[in-house]
């Protein structure tokens, strides 16, 4: 005991020197561009260990694991742990930095669960940002930088241990800098100007476009690197860059004063000789020298091909109700020589509904053919019952699709803001862990017990439990869970419904660890909550809880064997020659084969009785059910040695493993083969199968016990016939107990929930499984009322070679209400089991 509590210290220390390596290192407070979706905070770890960052909270709220463009799309999946000198950017959901700064391909980007950073986006006057983990907090109030010019970071200085004056336009995010003392006051990058434009921002295909401007260099700086690229609009709001569309990209000699753009690109210029779609383009330049980072681009339109547009958009009203139709209007033209077939409709991003929650919306009107070089209006109507929005306004983005050649287009026109006033906004899904294991073994079920408040939504939901970062949980085949495992067997799914609470058990089950690869220790468990999006399960809530696990159940682990049979070694056999097919001479060895006629049993044994007559004699045995070519149970097969007047009974069990085909021949086989010669000797019979398909099964399995003393719990089963064992399996062990009418089980209750799993055994084989769940506390347990009696459907539990081995159906979730007067005694239980805990451990620190 000592020993855990000596390293739950250690891990804290850990824990805390890790948020103290944690430096706020760079703040972009106020970019050039839109404060929108281009503001970052830099954090860099200065310390020798890596840190994970997986529960770091940025001014109230949380981060979430990934970068995330202007569309919201997660385009960059990175893990939690921060390496030793490595920086990291948390940016605002929906970030759109990279477009706008010079960020190293390295950089992890993390944004927030919230649509700005700290709460309403970063206050240009300054304000005070505080980071926390692990319950330390770190704080940069940069109030004191709030003169500084848009485009310009403070910085933490290493060397002084401070914060100072940027010295770099739009900072430099991901890398380390320093400024020099003369740079702070005047820092040349301010002072600097570049006036890039375009010679039109409208152009048809093959048509010229030249680039213009001025560059003002006041302080003599000789050389930059110059890049003039092309940009491509896409589907999703950003532009790509093709190679073959970049224009300019050279080091350039500047004079001091004012250089004029075409003079330094001797006239660079573009035209479409590639033939590309009409559409919006960006001509995107960069002026890079040591001291400054300039980055202006101007957008224009071709005119090229798939000439179709949405010139115009209208909606009917300004505020739209619950229930209320809306007209929207779309004004299309077509410049083609030819007829197209269009699509139209509207989006509008982060939209909240009660079935999909918060989601880009996109709703397709119509599909209508517009002739060639027409102009028409089109109309829609649309009305829906189910949006989430506390008198909000949003902008509705107008588009119409349509095929060109091989290419999927989409045109825009310009978006309408309007008010949306729908269901009462009563906040975003959340749960809360009321009650999980402090202990489990190594090859055990447990559970946790969760409040989950469905606030917004119906939806539907689904839990997994899974060991992050040390996959020591497990499906029932015991294949190891990650968070990719949302339909795992062991998840629980539930159709959720707004404004509820749903108290939720999730079971989960450990590792056998039979290999011991896992150590005795404190793991950290995760539970995370995943939404029905379409066909795919997208995760959306995690939280995590720590187990003890001191010790595994060997129950679960095979016994390294020499063999799979019995083997009885006795006097010599006295036989004599028949003329009986399954008696035979191997060598100098005489072998009598018995095998019943009628197999009514998933298993069944061959067995063999074997002479030795001389010399010392060596045999393996082999024997399986089969039909034509296949077989149908585990091949069995045993060596063994035979020495000169040695008799033998060899007993081999044989498992059905494939399921049969009613009114087929089976088949026995038999093999015999010996060192001393080559050949194998072989018998087979034909056998009839009838197993019954009335099995065995739990009849019942309850408790009557309303208290109990001294926490123990009498449980009481019956299975439907005699024959058999029935095997409790719980968190503190396994007793057994020959089929009888009524079975008593007494067994230790905790408090808190407790599961018991009976298993119906019949051959070493489990053929039917129930599940009890209760709740207890310190005076009396309540099982719950609706369970359902049989939890596994369609279930059985195989001991394989490699273990237990759970097939078929998960169990089933179990939602129920516990009622106000249930659920504060439940919550006052927990307090008191909390603050007993709590002064156990005072006082026991006070003992040494």
């Amino acid at each position: 005991m000592l020993k855990k509590w000596f390293n739950y210290i250690i891990l804290f220390l850990i824990l805390v020197g890790s948020v103290n390596a944690l430096v706020i290192s760079e703040v972009m407070f106020n970019p050039i561009s839109s404060d929108a979706y281009n503001e970052w905070i830099e954090v860099y770890n200065d310390d020798n260990v890596s840190v994970d960052i997986s529960s770091l909270i940025l001014c109230n709220d949380t981060i979430s694991e990934g970068y995330s463009n202007t569309s919201y799309d997660v385009t960059n999946k990175r893990g939690y742990d921060i390496i030793p000198g490595e920086f990291f950017i948390i940016t605002d959901n929906g970030s759109n930095v990279t477009n706008n700064f010079n960020i190293s391909n390295k950089t992890k980007f993390f944004h927030t669960s919230k649509r700005e950073l700290c709460l309403r986006g970063l206050n240009n006057g300054g304000e005070n940002i505080s980071l926390n983990l692990y319950n330390e907090t770190i704080v940069f109030d940069y109030t004191y930088f709030g003169s500084m010019n848009a485009g310009f970071a403070p910085y933490y200085d290493f060397e002084k241990n401070d914060y100072s004056f940027g010295c770099i336009e739009n900072g430099t995010p991901g890398h380390y800098f320093q400024c020099n003392e003369t740079n702070n006051n005047n820092p040349k990058g301010n002072e600097l100007t570049y006036d890039f434009r375009l010679s039109n921002n409208t152009i048809k295909n093959n048509e010229t476009l030249f680039f213009l401007g001025q560059i003002n260099n006041p302080y003599n700086i000789t050389k930059a690197n110059l890049t003039i690229k092309i940009g491509i609009k896409n589907n999703k709001g950003g532009y790509t860059y093709p190679e073959e569309l970049v224009v300019f990209n050279k080091e350039i000699i500047l004079k001091s004063g004012f250089n004029n753009l075409s003079e330094l690109t001797n006239n660079a210029f573009w035209s479409n000789e590639l033939s590309l779609l009409s559409g919006e383009y960006k001509a995107y330049s960069r002026l890079l020298s040591e001291v400054f980072d300039k980055r202006p681009y101007e957008t224009f339109f071709l005119y090229s091909k798939a000439n179709v547009f949405l010139d115009g958009f209208s909606i009917s009203n300004q505020t739209i109700l619950l229930n209320e139709t809306v007209i929207f209007g779309f004004n299309i033209s077509n410049y083609e020589n030819k007829n197209f077939n269009v699509s139209y409709g509207f989006k509008i991003k982060k939209f909240k509904t009660l079935k999909q929650g918060l989601i880009d919306y996109q709703y397709i009107c119509n599909n209508t053919e517009i002739f060639a070089g027409k102009n028409e209006e089109f109309f829609c109507s649309w009305s829906k019952n189910d949006f989430i929005s506390n008198n909000e306004s949003f902008y509705v983005y107008p588009f119409i699709i349509f095929d060109y050649e091989n290419n999927s287009v989409l045109r825009e026109a310009n978006r309408q803001k309007v008010v949306f006033v729908g269901l009462e906004d009563i906040g975003e899904p959340d749960f809360d862990i009321l009650n999980s294991p402090s202990s489990v073994s190594f090859g055990r079920f447990s559970n946790v017990l969760i409040n989950y408040s469905s606030n917004n939504y119906d939806q539907k939901v689904r839990f997994l439990v899974y060991g992050y970062p040390s996959q020591i949980l497990c499906d029932y085949d015991f294949s190891s869970l990650s968070a990719s495992n949302a339909l795992s067997s062991t998840s629980v799914e539930l159709n959720i419904f707004r404004g509820l609470n749903y108290f939720v058990s999730i079971p989960f089950l450990l590792k056998p660890n039979c290999d011991d690869y896992y150590a005795y220790d404190n793991y950290r468990v995760r539970l995370r909550a995943f939404k029905k999006i379409g066909d795919s399960w997208v995760d959306f809530l995690t939280k995590d809880f720590y187990i003890d696990v001191d010790e595994k159940n060997s129950a679960l682990c095979p016994v390294t064997k020499s063999s799979s049979s019995n083997q009885k070694s006795g006097g010599l056999v006295n036989v004599a020659y028949s003329g009986e097919k399954n008696f035979f001479t191997y060598s100098d060895t005489y072998f009598r084969i018995n095998i019943s006629e009628n197999i009514n049993s998933n298993s069944f044994f061959v067995v063999v009785n074997s002479t030795n007559k001389k010399e010392l004699g060596n045999f393996t045995i082999e024997s399986y059910l089969f039909s034509g070519r296949k077989r149908y149970s585990k091949n069995n097969k045993i060596s063994f040695s035979l020495e000169e007047n040695q008799s033998k009974e060899i007993i081999l069990e044989n498992i059905i493993n494939q399921e049969l085909v009613f009114g087929k021949v089976y088949k026995v086989m038999v093999k015999i083969n010996s060192s001393k010669r080559k050949s194998v000797k072989s018998y087979s019979k034909e056998v009839i199968i009838s197993i019954n398909d009335e099995k065995n099964s739990i009849k019942s399995f309850y408790t009557l016990q309303k208290n109990y003393d001294e926490g123990i719990i009498r449980l009481y089963a019956s299975p439907t016939k005699q024959g058999g064992e029935l095997v409790l399996m719980s968190s503190f062990g396994e007793q057994k107990k020959l089929g009888e009418e009524k079975v008593v089980f007494e067994e230790k209750i905790f408090p808190g929930i407790n599961n018991y799993f009976l298993l119906l055994k019949e051959n070493n084989k489990t053929v039917d499984v129930k599940e009890l769940l209760i709740f207890a506390n310190q005076t009396k347990i309540v099982v719950l009322e609706n369970l359902k009696e049989n939890l596994f459907v369609g279930t059985q539990i195989l001991e394989t070679d490699n273990g237990l081995k759970i097939i078929g159906k998960a169990i089933t979730p179990i939602t129920y209400d516990l009622g106000s007067d249930k659920l504060k005694r439940l919550i006052k239980y927990l307090v008191i089991f909390l603050f007993v805990s709590v002064g156990t451990f005072w006082f026991w620190r006070r003992s040494f």
